[in-house]
């Protein structure tokens, strides 16, 4: 199917509910964001202004003593008027890029800056769900899409911290439409962006390998070779350096962790057992090692499908889980596993037809239709879906709650998480094929 963004915005115009949704969105991410602007709690975007201001000086924050840092920083913030008291934990610690993407806007009075970043991180969001929705021509496809990225929690948590995953989130999507449209050398300078604020999407670069696409990768050289240039400009060429180091650092595996808002294997584990436990450590490496084997496999043994979009997703979608660290908004990168399985499924012609049947009065019908339904082979799996990211939202208001009762239940986004992720493996696979009874 041929894709245009252009002809996709003219269907949102055009359907009432998909113009209503955007609207809608658009109206409460700015509400959103005076809330967040008004109770002061962007902290990672102060963090990351800090930091920007720091390296602007042209000091390497990766080199710095700690303690040195914390007093620099608490300096800074004074002088800016952030009200925040700088903790041992608030290190600047990702590459470079966020640092001097936000560098200009440290100009401005951090109110101004911060509503700026917040509200463009949320437009973001919806953007990245327009851009899913070129996918398809099906209209409840695209509400639902629409819908899941105004209510999917880890993206209200991004903009709640100011953190940066939705602008991640958005240039991966970004890129994999301009992959899709054959603008390779454009596809690969937009991934090298997105790599560059956190490394999500890295294992993207093996399989744009995999699968030939060699002018894509041409591009993320260039990107990065601007990004590298940029950095170098700005915060000098010892900093640049050292962004690299630092960041292979941060992946470093430390053993187990039982820290409420971390979402991955290895929190699930350190859940069930304690963060001491041998068991658990080596329950955390076979499944990581198991899930990414099946991705591996899945995606090495199949040809190539003109499905790249998927490939990626399930890629995404593994990291994430496999990796030693995995914050709860780190899910947000999950909204484009989760299009990716709503694009995936059978049309929306079913939905239609009930829908005339309902305006017909044929309550017979309709019976008869919603067994018919909930008879389906896959309806069950999209209760427990449904049910997992109903939880997965409701974790991040009552996580602290839920520990109380019981740490396992700290665990319902990771877990939401793997069915995403063991769906999509089987749709890649194409034993899961939606149209089926």
């Amino acid at each position: 199917m041929k894709i245009s963004l252009i002809n996709t915005i003219r269907a949102i115009a055009t359907d009432r509910y998909l113009t209503a949704i955007t609207i809608i969105g658009i109206v409460f991410y700015t509400l959103l964001t005076i809330f967040i602007i008004y109770t002061n709690r962007p902290t990672d975007y102060y963090i990351d202004v800090i930091a920007a201001k720091i390296l602007g000086m042209n000091i390497n924050v990766y080199e710095m003593e700690a303690h040195d840092y914390i007093i620099l920083s608490q300096e800074i913030a004074d002088k800016l008027g952030i009200q925040i008291k700088i903790l041992p934990y608030y290190l600047y610690l990702y590459p470079t890029l966020t640092a001097l993407l936000i560098y200009p806007m440290s100009f401005m009075s951090v109110a101004t800056s911060a509503s700026l970043w917040i509200f463009f991180s949320g437009m973001a969001s919806i953007f990245s769900g327009i851009i899913l929705c070129t996918y398809t021509t099906d209209v409840i496809k695209q509400r639902i899409i629409m819908i899941f990225m105004l209510c999917f929690f880890p993206i209200w948590t991004s903009m709640s911290l100011g953190q940066v995953n939705v602008f991640i989130l958005f240039t991966t999507v970004w890129f994999l439409y301009w992959l899709r449209l054959e603008r390779n050398i454009a596809a690969g300078i937009i991934l090298a962006f997105s790599i560059f604020m956190k490394p999500f999407a890295l294992g993207l670069l093996p399989l744009l390998f995999w699968r030939k696409k060699f002018a894509a990768l041409s591009g993320f050289l260039i990107g990065t070779a601007l990004i590298t240039f940029g950095s170098i400009a700005v915060f000098g060429l010892p900093t640049t350096i050292s962004q690299f180091t630092n960041t292979a650092k941060m992946a470093t595996p430390s053993g187990l962790s039982q820290y409420l808002t971390i979402q991955n294997l290895n929190a699930l584990f350190g859940r069930l057992t304690s963060e001491a436990s041998p068991i658990g450590l080596t329950l955390y490496i076979l499944s990581g090692g198991v899930i990414g084997g099946l991705t591996l496999a899945t995606i090495l043994l199949r040809p190539d499908r003109d499905d790249f979009e998927r490939e990626a997703a399930l890629f995404i979608a593994a990291t994430h889980l496999a990796a030693p660290l995995t914050w709860y908004h780190h899910l947000t990168m999950f909204s484009l596993v989760f299009g990716c399985i709503v694009l995936s499924c059978q049309d929306s012609n079913w939905i239609m037809n009930f829908k005339k049947r309902s305006n017909m009065g044929k309550l017979d019908n309709i019976t008869s239709y919603l067994s018919d339904i909930t008879h389906h082979k896959y309806f069950r799996i999209a209760a427990f879906l449904l049910t997992g990211l109903l939880l997965t939202n409701l974790h991040a208001l009552f996580w602290k709650q839920l520990s109380n009762m019981n740490l396992l239940l700290s665990s319902f986004p990771v877990l939401t998480a793997l069915m995403m992720w063991g769906i999509l493996l089987m749709q890649v696979r194409n034993e899961w094929n939606f149209s089926e009874k």
